[in-house]
């Protein structure tokens, strides 16, 4: 868990995220008083099936406050501070393996594609819509999963 706070509407914090053999990963925002935001209609929580990996396997997230065309788009709706939560769990053999961890960096939108991984997934404003309706439609499911338990 850690607290962020992004200078401004030009910046970004990138995270290099190696699984360790994790089987399951979720990267929630929350707000600074622990509170989820918008998830439904909005990227505010990606887990590792909704996350597109590097060809190496490790997983490149952007928490920015503009979408910066990159698919693991960590939006934080609208608020420039906030948590953010790395879960791991599920690592196989029991514990996570040696290159197990997440570096981070601080970028400028406008230079953000300079220090991503070459393979890092990029995304176009059509591909994010269909996302987040894909998105918004598995909530609907779920919710009415549940409603009709």
């Amino acid at each position: 868990m850690g607290h962020f706070a992004l200078p401004d509407s030009d910046s970004a914090l990138i995270l290099n995220v190696d699984m360790g053999g994790a089987n399951y990963f979720i990267a929630p925002i929350t707000n600074i008083w622990g509170t989820s935001n918008e998830i439904v209609h909005r990227n505010g929580s990606l887990n590792k099936q909704q996350a597109l990996a590097n060809d190496d396997g490790t997983y490149t997230f952007v928490l920015a406050l503009r979408d910066p065309g990159v698919h693991n788009w960590l939006d934080p709706t609208d608020m420039p501070e906030g948590i953010l939560t790395l879960r791991w769990a599920e690592f196989e053999g029991g514990a996570p393996g040696a290159t197990f961890g997440v570096k981070s960096q601080l970028a400028t939108l406008a230079n953000l594609h300079q220090s991503l991984p070459k393979d890092c997934r990029t995304i176009s404003a059509h591909e994010r819509e269909q996302q987040l309706a894909a998105r918004a439609s598995s909530y609907a499911w779920r919710i009415a999963q549940e409603s009709d338990a």
